[in-house]
């Protein structure tokens, strides 16, 4: 029988009809909003709309060692979805109202999620049978009766375990240089570029070079530390050496740039990882306009 590893409980403040758990790690990604349904779920979190946003929810979230027993019944909704909770730190998303902490961590790794919930409509009637008037002494006083009438359990275990993300920053590239390349800063400014392949990327150990497909809209590129090989495949992967643990961005009109255009184009010391050597696996979108370039450390790999 699977036995629960963590829990805690806490109120939440719900804004534009919702509020959202996800990792504190960004990827990019974003979780899409619930729509018609109850439940938005996106890659590392889920944002959940409530029954009634004037009161607040009761949250409990409980870590298991496997799948939890079946919760007591009378539940109005209960859905099962898989995240990747690649710090394994997760926060609370009041929308508005911010990011809270404070739940507790996990393992980084991919993860069951069920969500349960109790007395959404049941909460969302009887703020409407308020008969005093907003914001007045007797309306406060209704409502705060109200508070944690609707009650959500999350309960997570795990899938699979995968690798921490560390670290990841981003930045827009100019829309006006149709590619750039990354290296170390002992690298960017001087060694020989690579053209492009027929895969838009050209390697070396010392430097990428990447071809963006749409010039009418800003691409964006994401870089990702890892200490060891990223979930998921996709995108071509190669060495890169980070003597200096600093590298540098640079847009580029051509391969043949000299140095003076290199620094023209450039933004030194984007990126930080320890010194060293990396493996680097760059993807992007089906419309090569966000570009995601992930660093681990190469021993071992």
């Amino acid at each position: 029988m699977s036995e629960l590893i963590a829990s805690t409980e806490r109120a939440v403040n719900p804004d534009h009809h919702m509020f959202g758990i996800q990792d504190r790690g960004w990827t990019g990604d974003s979780t899409p909003a619930p729509a018609e349904d109850w439940l938005g779920v996106g890659t590392m979190g889920v944002l959940i709309r409530v029954g009634e946003q004037l009161v607040s929810p009761n949250l409990r979230l409980e870590v298991w060692d496997g799948p939890p027993p079946d919760t007591a019944p009378g539940h109005e909704v209960r859905k099962t979805v898989e995240l990747l909770l690649p710090t394994g730190e997760l926060g609370v998303d009041e929308i508005t109202g911010g990011w809270s902490y404070g739940l507790p961590d996990v393992d980084p790794g991919r993860y069951h999620v069920r969500i349960t919930a109790w007395d959404r409509e049941k909460t969302r009637a009887d703020h409407n049978a308020i008969e005093a008037e907003w914001d007045t002494p007797e309306y406060e006083r209704a409502a705060a009766a109200l508070e944690g009438q609707e009650r959500y359990l999350v309960q997570l275990w795990l899938a699979a375990p995968t690798a921490r993300l560390v670290k990841s920053i981003a930045l827009v590239i100019d829309e006006n240089y149709p590619m750039f390349a990354f290296a170390d800063e002992e690298h960017v400014y001087t060694t020989a570029l690579p053209s492009p392949g027929p895969q838009w990327l050209g390697t070396t150990a010392a430097v990428a070079v990447v071809e963006v497909a749409d010039q009418r809209e800003r691409p964006t590129l994401q870089f990702e530390l890892w200490d060891g090989p990223p979930p998921g495949t996709g995108g071509p992967e190669f060495p890169l050496a980070v003597p200096t643990g600093s590298v540098g961005v640079t847009h580029l009109r051509s391969t043949s740039a000299d140095v003076g255009e290199r620094r023209g184009g450039a933004i030194p010391g984007f990126f930080t990882p320890p010194p060293g050597d990396y493996r680097v696996r760059v993807k992007a979108d089906e419309h090569r306009r966000r570009f995601t370039a992930q660093f681990w450390p190469a021993t071992g790999t």
